[in-house]
């Protein structure tokens, strides 16, 4: 059994493919039980997993979803959810000035344009 995990705003989607069906399977989270409530011992009858989380999962943890098929192969899947607030890794610099910059007079006339005569 194969499958891919994708999650947004709460939401994990994800097909499982191959072995025989139902698939029952649980979603849980390396954060602390009191974080993230886990979901268990539901029933897929055509591969599709969509689950509304009842609270987005801490940045930096991991969900899993581990799955049994009817014939009682299992297979287990993890995705890592990002840091939110990534720290930059080194500070910003800002340019450095030599002096003042040099000036350029602006063209008097257009390349390609003739000015109007009077």
């Amino acid at each position: 059994m194969s499958q891919r995990i994708k999650f947004a705003d709460k939401q994990l989607i994800t097909h499982i493919s191959g072995g025989t069906r139902p698939y029952r399977y649980s979603i849980t989270s390396s954060s602390s039980e009191k974080d993230f409530t886990p979901i268990k011992s539901r029933v897929s009858d055509d591969g599709w997993i969509i689950e509304t989380l009842p609270q987005a999962p801490k940045p930096k943890s991991t969900l899993a979803v581990d799955v049994t098929d009817g014939q009682g192969s299992e297979a287990s899947q993890k995705l890592d959810i990002p840091d939110t607030n990534p720290r930059p890794t080194s500070p910003t610099q800002k340019p450095e000035t030599t002096g003042t910059p040099p000036t350029t007079a602006p063209p008097t006339t257009t390349p390609g344009i003739t000015p109007p005569t009077r």
